[in-house]
C-alpha cells in the first residue's frame, strides 16, 4: 500500500511540476503582417482609408460620449441573440444585413475595439465563423487610443 501511495505522490509531484512550466509562458510572439492585432498607434494609418472600416463595440452612450473618427458603432447585443440561450451567434442574415448598414462588405477590413476586452474579440469570432477573416482588433481597446 505505500508503494502506491508513494508512485501517487510521486505523480502528482511530476504533474505539478510540469504544470508550473508550462502554465508561465514568456515568450514573446513575433508580430507579422498577418497579424489580427494593431496597437492603437497603427490604428492612425488606418483612419480615413478606402475600404476600411473601424468599428467601435462600446454600448451607444459609451459611442456618443466618443469613439474614433469615422468609428461605426456595433454593439454585443447586435451579433447575439439569446434564445435557446444567452449570446449565441445571431443568423448568417441578420450579420450580413447589419454588416452591409455599417458599410461592411466581404472586401472590407474590419478594425474593432472595445471597453471591456471582450466584445471586439467577439466581433473578430464572429466574422471569422461566417467567413469573413480580414479582421482585427486594437490591443488595448478604447483606453489605449
Amino acid at each position: 500500500m505505500r508503494k502506491v501511495a508513494r508512485r501517487i505522490t510521486i505523480f502528482l509531484a511530476m504533474v505539478m511540476l510540469v504544470s508550473t512550466f508550462t502554465g508561465c509562458n514568456t515568450h514573446q510572439y513575433a508580430k507579422t503582417e498577418e497579424s489580427l492585432i494593431v496597437s492603437a498607434e497603427e490604428l492612425k494609418d488606418y483612419i480615413g482609408k478606402e475600404n476600411v472600416v473601424i468599428v467601435d463595440m462600446q454600448s451607444a452612450d459609451g459611442y456618443a460620449a466618443g469613439h474614433v473618427e469615422g468609428a461605426v458603432n456595433i454593439q454585443n447585443g447586435d451579433i447575439t441573440i439569446n434564445v435557446p440561450v444567452s449570446t449565441m451567434l445571431t443568423s448568417a442574415k441578420k450579420m450580413e444585413s447589419l454588416m452591409g448598414s455599417k458599410g461592411i462588405s466581404n472586401d472590407t477590413l474590419v478594425i474593432a475595439y472595445d471597453t471591456n476586452k471582450m466584445s471586439a474579440s467577439r466581433l473578430l469570432w464572429s466574422l471569422f465563423m461566417y467567413g469573413h477573416e480580414n479582421v482585427k482588433v486594437v490591443d488595448g481597446g478604447f483606453e489605449a487610443i
